[in-house]
């Protein structure tokens, strides 16, 4: 479970940085 946190938050932290690069 803790690793599918951590999984799941560095892929939001991608997309958050693809988004703002893509703005």
């Amino acid at each position: 479970m803790c690793y599918n946190f951590g999984v799941d938050a560095y892929n939001l932290k991608r997309y958050e940085e693809s988004s703002y690069w893509l703005r």
